[in-house]
């Protein structure tokens, strides 16, 4: 009996315990995954949940609406994009399996927060519930100005807050409107040679030219002294079978590194290629996570990186000038940008600092996150001094400012489809810096005369005004 009993009693805790796990997870999907999966584009539910919810507003840093929810003329509640293809990529659409924040913050937009009070008027009126709002941290006068310079070219400009990872703009060209996203629909996909549905800022690749050049110089400086650098150029020289040119075949003279820096002196470059160690060069490109994830949560293509163990001289040296055949997007050049600016540290860029419900509760906030260190404080205190050269006296000069002192990169990117894509990356104000910006003009031509001055006048706009 009293081994029956026991086994009884045993049987009866197992049941006890099984039955309390299933109730806990049951509970624990009901209010997390399961509504994940209730609007998951490919779950039939999503538009059920759409008849009952109207879709939460989406709002830059300062409370200026960018998408919103509204009656059409036939009484059907339809999404309102005010700016148009303005923030065609970042915001996005919520149509046609959706794009940008409307996708990122799906969960939060057709969720409601709403007070207990709001939810039981719009019971007994049969009104549907109200959506969390997703306030987002851009800045909405940047952004135009951003996509208003831009012009008639295609490319990309970001900037973002190199102490936080706080993205403040983000423009891409090619770009379309969401307000017409259903209608054309099928054109935008059949339109495969500008691609306007890309977002070039997250998953454009390119050859970044001398902006590459912040890479090489680190890579240099990891097993060589800054001071016992000098190289004669002459405008152009042969390295290997490969004639490397100075942009307009400028003959510089004697160059120091700092120099050669500033100038953005090819030849200079691809001699200091001989001087690196090959290995600790392949660790850094590594360690920058080239040919890896980047730590973005929109769409992101991997930067490309391939030197062979035992390069030859020419390959070598259209490397380490940023050609052959290593590609970046927008956001990893800005990445790594915004790190030298900060002392070293990758930020995970980040585009929503909080969700709030209709009655302005906040529900959830978004805080900075570290993600990894790139650079040690004293190779981004060299770095910061070679980038501040190039707009004090090299091909940057256009960005100088007498009000604040800025540091920058040029890069005039060689390329098969035309003119060279024309690069700046850079941080204002020095001291501390508020501002990372990444430009690049596809088909620009000269980084120093096109993608420089643009982002002079976004530093202006930011910091000044």
């Amino acid at each position: 009996m009293e081994k029956k009993t026991r086994t009884f009693r045993i049987l009866k805790w197992f049941f006890f315990l099984l039955i309390a796990s299933l109730i806990v997870y049951n509970v624990f999907y009901l209010i997390g995954p399961a509504f994940n999966d209730s609007i998951n584009v490919y779950n039939d539910r999503l538009n059920s949940i759409k008849n009952t919810v109207i879709r939460g507003n989406i709002y830059d840093r300062n409370e200026v609406v960018l998408a919103t929810t509204k009656n059409d003329n036939n009484e059907d509640m339809i999404r309102s994009y005010p700016y148009n293809d303005v923030f065609a990529h970042v915001v996005g659409y919520s149509e046609q399996g959706g794009m940008g924040v409307e996708k990122l913050a799906e969960t939060y937009l057709l969720q409601s927060h709403s007070s207990l009070k709001q939810q039981v008027l719009q019971e007994l009126s049969a009104d549907r519930s109200v959506g969390d709002n997703v306030y987002t941290t851009l800045d909405a006068e940047l952004q135009i100005l951003a996509y208003d310079l831009l012009g008639d070219y295609n490319g990309s400009i970001i900037a973002m807050d190199p102490t936080t990872g706080q993205i403040l703009t983000m423009v891409s060209k090619p770009a379309f409107d969401p307000n017409d996203i259903q209608s054309n629909w099928t054109e935008l996909i059949m339109d495969i040679e500008g691609a306007p549905l890309l977002n070039r800022s997250t998953q454009g690749l390119y050859p970044p030219g001398s902006t590459y050049k912040i890479i090489s110089t680190a890579a240099y400086l990891e097993t060589n002294a800054a001071d016992d650098f000098f190289y004669f150029c002459t405008g152009s020289d042969y390295f290997g079978n490969r004639l490397i040119h100075c942009y307009n075949e400028t003959a510089h003279g004697r160059e120091s590194l700092l120099e050669a820096f500033a100038h953005s002196c090819n030849t200079s470059y691809a001699y200091l290629g001989q001087q690196i160690d090959l290995k600790a060069f392949d660790n850094l490109n590594e360690k920058l996570l080239f040919n890896q994830p980047i730590p973005s949560s929109l769409p992101s293509s991997q930067s490309q990186f391939n030197l062979s163990t035992k390069p030859s001289d020419s390959s070598l040296a259209e490397t380490i000038i940023g050609q052959g055949q290593t590609l970046m997007t927008p956001l990893h050049n800005l990445l790594i940008t915004a790190s030298i600016a900060n002392g070293g540290t990758l930020m995970k860029p980040y585009l929503i600092d909080h969700i709030a419900a209709e009655d302005g509760q906040v529900i959830e906030k978004f805080y900075p996150k570290i993600e990894n260190t790139f650079f040690d404080i004293e190779t981004t205190r060299t770095l910061t001094d070679y980038m501040v050269a190039v707009v004090e006296e090299g091909t940057g000069s256009r960005i100088s400012n007498d009000d604040y002192i800025s540091a920058g990169k040029t890069g005039s990117a060689e390329n098969d489809q035309g003119d060279s894509h024309a690069w700046f990356v850079g941080f204002a104000p020095v001291q501390n810096p508020k501002i990372a910006i990444v430009v690049l003009v596809e088909n620009g031509g000269s980084g120093g005369s096109v993608a420089a001055p643009m982002a002079k006048a976004l530093f202006d706009e930011y910091l000044l005004n």
